[in-house]
């Protein structure tokens, strides 16, 4: 397998190695943790353009972890959407990381690992061909519940329907 092979991993393993360095970091080194998650979601972002260009052929790409077959082993398939999805998670990962500078990540002092390792998580949902079978909703939840740990109070994590039918 060629370096350009196993670009497909990526989009997991970059997520995963920041979201590690972060949870080991002090408490007080803020701004070196927000360095390496921002740093991290912008190569995430160089990555998708790159697993874009992989997809771009015909053909979906698919990569055997541990070269294992599908039934027992994990099975990564990049084809055009899941790519654009994997781009589209990525900057909205970058996105709201830069919107968290403000004031977000001092909330809780594991913010930037949850994120990353929030990232890893929906892209490897996306790439996984076992996911494109499943439904996908609990991600959500996920991420209601990550948002809850790093320290929103419940009024920040309500839904506007749930306002609506309280309000009555």
């Amino acid at each position: 397998m060629s370096i350009a092979e196993h670009i497909v991993m990526l989009p997991i393993v970059l997520p995963l190695a920041a979201g590690a360095i972060t949870l080991v970091l002090d408490e007080e080194r803020v701004a070196l943790r927000a360095g390496i998650s921002l740093g991290a979601a912008l190569l995430l972002v160089a990555a998708a353009v790159a697993l874009v260009g992989v997809a771009g052929g015909s053909f979906a790409t698919v990569y055997r972890v541990g070269n294992w077959p599908a039934p027992f082993g994990i099975v990564l398939v990049v084809d055009r959407v899941a790519a654009i999805l994997v781009l589209l998670t990525s900057v909205l990962g970058v996105a709201s990381l830069v919107f968290s500078l403000a004031r977000w990540d001092r909330a809780g002092p594991r913010f930037h690992s949850l994120v990353q390792f929030l990232m890893m998580g929906v892209n490897g949902a996306f790439l996984t061909e076992r996911a494109r079978q499943e439904d996908e909703g609990h991600l959500a939840a996920l991420a209601a519940h990550d948002r809850q740990g790093v320290g929103a109070a419940e009024a920040q994590i309500r839904s506007p329907a749930e306002d609506s039918v309280n309000s009555d």
